[in-house]
């Protein structure tokens, strides 16, 4: 989660905020008298006004920038609807993750790797001036830049303090802490009452439209944010043995603009011992994954105390979420799981 810039917020305004907590709906009328307005552009880049400027502002979405991943040495594009989420958020006064100025405890920036034209992308923003609502630092925020961005040699701009998280950063999905922050900000996460609406595990928080069920971090489902998401996955008992799972997401061989989900919750008896936690391996995943941001899929492991964070494999969190996710292909993949105490 990168935060929010305050310096540019009007706090007060009514705003499009685009997440599965909040939704508006404009007639034309509506959008062509607003005084305020963003004006999508496609120019040679994907960039946008941090925040609410007053009166027209612009966003830029050009394919180029959009489709642009270089995912190996062919300089291969896909379209990520992720570039977009990223551009609107910055509209939304979000600024990149990276710049967070407690950022030094979780990355390390290779500056001589850096294109120098666009290093302002990547200095860091006063606690005077923006607010991470006392989140940790999520290297899966869709705010995040990958490994490799603005690199002008091909080699690492960015390198993560837990090398678990390399791959992470540069993700093209929108986080669990990311909802939540824009939610908090915009005053939705106040419409709940706290001693009616439901009362969320795992980090989940009331639906302002629904008060009575919750919106939960990834590898959550339920009303109550307490049991694995519907669909494909199943619900895993570890022992002191280890166990194998052949997890399978995805199909056919195009890129599709969405992700499906592949969801276990491995857990362990209240009859074993004391003191135990879980150890995950992930033995292998299907060849051609190995991408910055994960973007054509992955495996995430909730192995981390703050849920609300993307996870990276010795876990106490009881039950772990394993989450498998796709969107080319059919990616396939093994762990093994046991505890130990």
């Amino acid at each position: 989660m990168g935060g929010l810039h305050l310096h540019r917020l009007r706090r007060r305004q009514k705003w499009l905020v685009v997440n599965r907590a909040n939704r508006y709906t404009a007639s034309s009328n509506e959008i062509f008298a607003a005084t305020d307005k963003v004006i999508v552009v496609e120019e040679n880049q994907c960039w946008a006004d941090l925040g609410r400027m007053g009166g027209e502002q612009f966003l830029s979405l050009t394919w180029n920038a959009t489709v642009q991943h270089y995912l190996n040495s062919t300089s291969e594009h896909i379209l990520s609807v992720g570039s977009a989420v990223h551009e609107i958020g910055h509209v939304l006064g979000f600024f990149h993750t990276m710049c967070r100025y407690d950022r030094d405890r979780y990355i390390k920036l290779v500056t001589q790797n850096i294109n120098l034209r666009v290093i302002r992308n990547f200095q860091k923003i006063s606690p005077n001036y923006s607010d991470v609502y006392g989140l940790g630092y999520d290297y899966g925020s869709i705010m995040h830049y990958d490994d490799r961005c603005d690199s002008v040699n091909g080699g690492p701009t960015i390198i993560a303090t837990d090398t678990n998280y390399q791959k992470t950063m540069g993700s093209d999905l929108i986080s669990f802490s990311d909802i939540f922050v824009i939610n908090e900000h915009y005053g939705c996460n106040a419409i709940c009452n706290k001693s009616t609406s439901a009362k969320c595990a795992n980090e989940g928080f009331p639906h302002p439209r629904n008060c009575s069920i919750c919106i939960c971090p990834s590898g959550y489902g339920g009303p109550l944010c307490d049991k694995r998401p519907p669909g494909c996955g199943e619900d895993l008992m570890a022992t002191n043995k280890k166990k194998m799972v052949n997890g399978s997401v995805g199909f056919g061989s195009d890129l599709r603009d969405h992700f499906d989900f592949c969801n276990y919750m491995i857990s362990f008896s209240i009859q074993a011992p004391k003191g135990k936690k879980i150890v995950v391996d992930l033995e292998w995943v299907s060849y051609g994954y190995d991408r910055p941001g994960c973007i054509r899929g992955g495996v995430e492991i909730k192995a981390q105390k703050d849920q609300k964070l993307t996870g990276p494999i010795v876990s106490s969190v009881n039950p772990l979420p394993l989450i498998l996710f796709n969107r080319q292909g059919t990616m396939q993949t093994r762990v093994t799981y046991r505890y130990i105490d």
